[in-house]
């Protein structure tokens, strides 16, 4: 595993490589159904989720809260990069979201220490 050291002086394992975010009409009894847009779809009765699958189980974005401040670390191309974003469903190990600048993977760590 592959540790990073953010500009807040706290230390990260990467647990995943770039994931891709995908898209799939899911109804009310989906159990990512609370992340679905149900408004702006044709049809009320489905919803559009995006989410993204991380060893085999299925994470919306909706369920990542932006972090109030972004966590910057260099990558191993030598660029700047940040981590914006934890899932609040988790409260002892959350993951830690970066994504890419187009907006259409991302990549997960998790926090060693503070």
């Amino acid at each position: 595993m592959k540790t990073i050291k953010t500009s807040e002086n706290r230390t990260y394992n990467k647990v995943s490589n770039w994931i891709e975010i995908k898209y799939q009409y899911v109804t009310k009894r989906h159990s990512l159904s609370d992340y679905a847009d149900f408004c702006g779809t044709d049809n009320e009765k489905e919803g559009l989720l995006t989410y993204f699958t991380f060893k085999e189980k299925k994470y919306a974005l909706g369920q990542f809260m932006r972090l109030s401040y972004p966590e910057f670390f260099e990558n191993e191309d030598g660029k700047q990069s940040f981590l914006c974003s934890y899932d609040c469903t988790d409260y002892y190990k959350p993951l830690i979201m970066e994504m890419n600048d187009c907006g259409d993977s991302v990549r997960l760590f998790q926090i060693i220490s503070e």
